[in-house]
């Protein structure tokens, strides 16, 4: 007979419950959980178990683990999946860490970390490609970098699954309280990237681009160009002006003259 313990907080009309079992290999009692509605009622069984190193307490005040937008994440025999309201599984269950986005109640994929790969997944059961890693870009919670092979490049995917960046650079930093992001090229030259429109401001065409509290160094491969951006994050001005001021520099030295329309 079940016997619970403990109740959770009511999300979307369940809450979870712990109470203790039998196991009928060993007759001893093991603390396992479901769900409830808002009679009291257990709607779904008592088969979920609260994750090891975890008081049971603890489990059920994480709110990553009820329900939202119709689907809940869930462990059995210390795997994860993804159940719905009425018990179904449309994530299976298997030996992988599910990662939740970030803001959780706002996502609608998981990050699927397998021993050798990583796959989006979406609420509904859809995959995308199998990465070596995903995971998220921080400081830019819309996006998640990619790497296609052991230390191979790196790109961007949205939480859609799509490939906004293909795996084509040596890293890629978002800069804290902007849109942009610098990234540095598999020739090791940096440039800087809108993530809002995944556009180019300026191409890889520096030596280094270095970002400090407040600001960005900006040096070319011969240091005859060296600027200090001070007033993040309205500097796109400035980088205009320094684009426009050192003309005849850029043409002479690659070309053509950074391309600033997205600025």
């Amino acid at each position: 007979m079940d016997k619970f313990l403990a109740q959770g907080k009511f999300s979307e009309g369940y809450a979870r419950v712990v109470g203790t079992q039998i196991n009928i290999v060993n007759y001893r009692e093991k603390l396992n959980y479901g769900f409830i509605d808002q009679s009291k009622q257990l709607v779904t069984p008592l088969e979920y178990n609260v994750p090891s190193g975890i008081d049971y307490r603890e489990f059920l005040d994480l709110t990553e683990y009820d329900f939202h937008n119709g689907k809940c994440l869930v462990f059995k025999e210390d795997k994860e999946g993804i159940i719905d309201k009425v018990n179904r599984v449309v994530i299976p269950f298997d030996d992988y860490r599910i990662t939740l986005g970030n803001p959780i109640h706002s996502r609608d994929s998981y990050i699927c970390s397998y021993v050798d790969k990583d796959i989006l997944v979406s609420r509904a059961g859809k995959l995308s490609k199998s990465y070596e890693n995903i995971y998220p870009l921080i400081g830019w919670s819309d996006l998640l970098i990619i790497v296609a092979e052991a230390k191979g490049p790196k790109g961007l995917l949205n939480w859609s699954g799509e490939e906004v960046v293909k795996p084509s650079l040596l890293k890629i930093t978002a800069i804290p309280k902007t849109n942009y992001f610098i990234y540095q090229d598999l020739e090791d030259c940096w440039g800087i990237g809108n993530l809002e429109d995944i556009t180019v401001v300026l191409p890889a065409i520096y030596n280094t681009i270095d970002y400090f509290s407040g600001g960005l160094v900006l040096a070319l491969t011969d240091n005859k160009v060296k600027l200090k951006i001070n007033e993040l994050p309205q500097y796109s001005k400035k980088i205009i002006s320094h684009v426009k001021y050192n003309e005849d520099f850029y043409i002479n030295q690659y070309g053509r003259v950074p391309s600033i329309d997205k600025v």
